[in-house]
């Protein structure tokens, strides 16, 4: 499941599986969610987020440095340090923010995958 799980690290103390399931929803099919929280001074939460596929794990890497219950969230595939676009970059693979960026527009535009 590496493939498809990314860890999201800095949510809020009182994140809770709602939260990081609104977040995530569009970037695919959530099979599961699990929230943990770090009990150290200044507090903060994490989710391990686990997709249907592989595909919802490149767009959910858009969402690495946004704000997420007001906080600015890290994400990471499960079992790496570096953020999933630092990671095929350095793959070489050619503009991959510009390509994840129109799979999520096209994914998310009203009627996209109906027919």
């Amino acid at each position: 499941w590496a493939e498809s799980t990314v860890v999201v690290h800095n949510l809020p103390p009182d994140a809770n599986e709602t939260l990081v399931r609104t977040a995530f929803a569009r970037c695919g099919r959530i099979a599961s969610v699990t929230v943990g929280h770090v009990t150290a001074e200044g507090g903060s939460s994490f989710a391990v987020v686990r997709f249907t596929s592989a595909d919802a794990l490149h767009r959910a890497a858009l969402l690495d440095g946004t704000k997420v219950g007001g906080r600015e969230v890290r994400v990471r595939q499960q079992g790496h340090t570096k953020s999933v676009l630092e990671t095929l970059s350095e793959r070489n693979v050619v503009d991959v923010e510009a390509e994840m960026a129109e799979s999520l527009q096209v994914q998310n535009m009203p009627g996209a995958g109906q027919k």
